[in-house]
């Protein structure tokens, strides 16, 4: 199955059914588990970034170095709030955490998160 998933996850994004959120492919969403993944535009050195639940809506930063992405607040179903993890250290800061639903982020040219 390891040697499969590289394989797998290009073809998605080559058939839409997973959402690339760059042009060159390197960052992916699963649409059947909704966890990031970050790999090669051609398929290989895939790394799963998130682990910890529903991601949507995700936008990598102009830089590369970050990703902001809607994600519910205590679980499917719930209120959403706005989180950027950091690419290289994984850690998640949850920018909005508010009674709203918070969905579409996405990177301002001053390279600041927005909804």
């Amino acid at each position: 199955m390891k040697k499969l998933l590289p394989v797998l996850l290009t073809l998605l994004i080559l058939s839409g059914l997973l959402h690339s959120g760059c042009s060159n492919g390197s960052v992916a969403a699963n649409p059947l588990t909704a966890e990031l993944y970050m790999m090669n535009a051609d398929g290989t050195n895939v790394v799963q970034l998130t682990t910890t639940g529903w991601k949507e809506y995700f936008d990598i930063s102009p830089d590369g170095t970050k990703l902001v992405y809607s994600t519910p607040s205590s679980g499917f179903g719930s209120r959403d709030d706005v989180h950027v993890l950091d690419v290289q250290t994984r850690i998640e800061t949850n920018l909005t955490n508010s009674k709203n639903i918070d969905v579409l982020p996405c990177w301002s040219a001053h390279k600041t998160a927005s909804t």
